[in-house]
């Protein structure tokens, strides 16, 4: 996403002096269990800035912007924020480790973490999920469906319920 910059900070203190120091509107803190690296998401456009702070597990975090929501996804956490208060409405705690956001539906999200799928309504309850046996390896949306194959080899089909 164009608009999304992650800004790596060495600290916590470094990373609220630096927001401290910025013209972004600095959303709710969002901590993952074990955090053990510190930075913000700078989204220039909608001039927001969101503090989080995550057990690095090898993938930075990756964001939405969906009907005035904002959805951060990291580690094991999607959260979701209103963009006109920067409060922090919901967290979700994933099954396994979360990967991307793979399409926003008109009510809610659908989210991918390492062995399946998970639809998100817009406040964060869980509507739906399919997990496979092993970590997803390709996927692709046909229709009201989400086929792919597993790391194992597994072929999948799921409904998007």
């Amino acid at each position: 996403m164009d608009r999304e910059f992650w800004v790596q900070c060495d600290s916590k203190s470094d990373m609220q002096a630096r927001l401290d120091s910025s013209e972004c509107g600095v959303f709710d803190e969002l901590i993952t269990d074990e955090a053990n690296t510190w930075g913000y998401l700078r989204l220039k456009e909608e001039g927001i800035c969101i503090p989080i702070g995550f057990a690095d597990v090898g993938l930075l975090p990756e964001v939405l912007l969906h009907n005035r929501m904002v959805y951060v996804g990291i580690t094991d956490t999607v959260a979701g924020y209103e963009v006109a208060t920067g409060n922090l409405v919901f967290k979700y705690r994933v099954p396994t480790v979360f990967h991307e956001f793979v399409a926003s539906e008109r009510e809610g999200i659908i989210v991918q973490d390492e062995t399946g799928f998970i639809g998100l309504s817009g406040d964060g309850d869980q509507i739906w999920m399919n997990m496979c046996s092993d970590t997803i390896e390709t996927y692709r949306i046909s229709g009201s469906v989400i086929v792919g194959r597993t790391a194992d080899g597994d072929n999948f089909k799921f409904p998007i319920a």
